[in-house]
């Protein structure tokens, strides 16, 4: 097994059973087999269409979260002085830097981590795989979404 793999494996070892507490992947796993049935194309275009989705979806909100990690930073190097807002954002920071960490996960290509038989066993994969990216990516939207309120909420106060 190579480095990539093992780092791969063992964040997923880590974070999946984590992630199954607030993300049912069932649902979501039901959801696309449905919106593949009504995109009509077939399943395996509707896969290439989702696969880019998600890739475009994951290298937008890393640029996103790597924005506010730098702004967190910034604000914690630029004040010195002690209040709660202090508190809020070096929460903050860890919640960014984790955030970063599975979305990165997410950017991982599908189909580059075994060799593949027959095409169905390829497109199993890549369905458990995209299944497993839009779960992440559901968690990681979620809680972006409260950490940048939480964090525009102390810098109003902190003023």
């Amino acid at each position: 097994m190579n480095l990539p793999e093992i780092i791969y494996k063992s964040v997923d070892k880590l974070i999946l059973p984590i992630l199954g507490i607030f993300v049912p992947k069932d649902a979501i796993s039901r959801c696309l087999e449905k919106e593949s049935e009504f995109f009509g194309e077939g399943k395996i275009k509707y896969l290439i269409a989702l696969i880019g989705t998600v890739n475009e979806r994951a290298s937008t909100m890393v640029g996103h979260l790597s924005i506010m990690l730098a702004l967190c930073i910034f604000y914690l190097q630029t004040h010195k002085t002690y209040n709660a807002s202090l508190i809020v954002v070096s929460i903050d920071v860890f919640v960014y830097i984790i955030l970063v960490i599975l979305t990165v996960r997410c950017l991982r290509s599908i189909g580059l981590d075994k060799d593949y038989n027959d095409l169905a066993s390829y497109i199993e994969h890549a369905e458990n795989e995209l299944v497993t990216k839009y779960s992440i990516m559901q968690f990681v939207n979620s809680v972006t979404i409260l950490a940048t309120v939480f964090l525009v909420i102390s810098f109003i106060f902190s003023i």
